[in-house]
């Protein structure tokens, strides 16, 4: 895809952000902020604090804090980019905010969740937080305990609290974005050709499923795609599992071209190995969810251009507002859903991530 190609791709991108009713790409959307009132900081004076990560406050911190709260999160793996620029961005926050933070990894070893709950919670945190499929149980334990928990991404059933990212706009997102690149290459060198959704999911993860399915329904917008021409992966949401599956998909069919929608970064960069193994650079085209470190390192180093574009979660921001709640949930007030608001390409990642050089 060439630049003036990119530009209408992502242009397109815009007009769907503006329809879908949230900023467009690099633009806050400060009408869903709490307005500060009294001695709370402000949107101002985060966006002085957290820099180039575009953070957009969903509770108006006070100044002056009922106590000095311990806040405690299980990291569901540091070794996942994403979820490391969670664990800076709570770190960071907690500092700014004057609160205690507390961490645990599990490591992707979901199993473990109530075990390193008990290991943290003599600690006895004022809140909670994790990203994990077992759910149930350790809500169970902080019930019993009493502790507020506030799960991020994956909701737990009868929990009262969450935050996370709107999966269905994100999938949207990326079915539009994926869609328009595709629309060119069927007037252009795909014409004619057999074209089949790919979508990159995780079949035990509900919100990763949400994403490639309303991936497919805003590609069927632009694009016909019969149901025999849909293929739902299960990724497991890692690379090298994506690899495989991606790999066996494109052997299964050498004639097709295909548009593929990530779950996250990892299985897209996953899926773009594959391709690149198999000499398919000319037939396929991958939006990615996420735009973590690992996404924007290899959208910088696609020269086949099969990386149209990543749907910006902004983990760093969602770190942050992650202590944002929690401090809102522990002082017996309220906070905003999480949003986002910019797409990554080619001609901007190094605006958005000046600091990746560095790093």
């Amino acid at each position: 895809m060439n630049r003036q190609s990119s530009r209408r791709v992502f242009m397109a991108a815009i007009a769907l952000v503006l329809t879908l009713g949230v900023a467009a790409p690099g633009l806050a959307a400060q009408e869903g902020s709490p307005a500060p009132g009294g001695n709370r900081f402000t949107p101002e004076e985060v966006a002085v604090a957290t820099g180039t990560h575009s953070v957009v406050p969903l509770y108006a911190v006070p100044k002056q804090l009922k106590k000095k709260y311990l806040l405690a999160f299980l990291n569901p793996g540091k070794s996942i980019p994403f979820f490391q620029d969670w664990s800076d961005a709570m770190k960071a926050a907690a500092a700014f905010y004057g609160v205690d933070f507390i961490e645990t990894d599990l490591q992707l070893k979901y199993e473990d969740t109530v075990t390193q709950y008990e290991t943290i919670s003599v600690r006895n945190p004022d809140v909670v937080g994790t990203l994990t499929t077992a759910g149930p149980a350790l809500k169970a334990q902080t019930d019993a305990a009493g502790i507020p928990l506030i799960p991020i991404d994956i909701p737990i059933e009868g929990n009262p609290y969450f935050l996370g990212i709107p999966n269905e706009k994100a999938g949207q997102l990326g079915g539009q974005l994926v869609a328009e690149a595709a629309k060119e290459k069927l007037a252009g060198e795909w014409q004619g050709r057999n074209l089949v959704y790919v979508g990159l999911g995780e079949s035990t993860c509900e919100p990763c499923t949400i994403r490639v399915q309303e991936g497919l329904k805003a590609a069927r917008q632009v694009l016909d795609i019969p149901d025999g021409n849909v293929v739902m992966l299960d990724t497991q949401g890692q690379v090298d599992p994506a690899l495989t599956v991606v790999t066996d998909t494109l052997t299964a069919r050498p004639n097709d071209v295909m548009i593929m929608v990530a779950l996250n970064d990892e299985c897209g960069v996953g899926a773009l190995q594959a391709v690149k193994a198999a000499n398919r650079q000319k037939d396929v085209l991958i939006v990615t969810l996420g735009a973590d470190r690992l996404g924007r390192d290899n959208l910088r180093a696609d020269t086949d251009n099969v990386l149209v574009s990543m749907v910006d979660f902004n983990p760093w921001a969602e770190g942050w507002n992650w202590v944002e709640a929690a401090i809102a949930v522990a002082e017996g007030e309220t906070y905003q859903p999480y949003d986002i608001t910019r797409i990554i390409t080619r001609e901007n990642v190094d605006q958005y991530f000046p600091d990746d050089k560095n790093t």
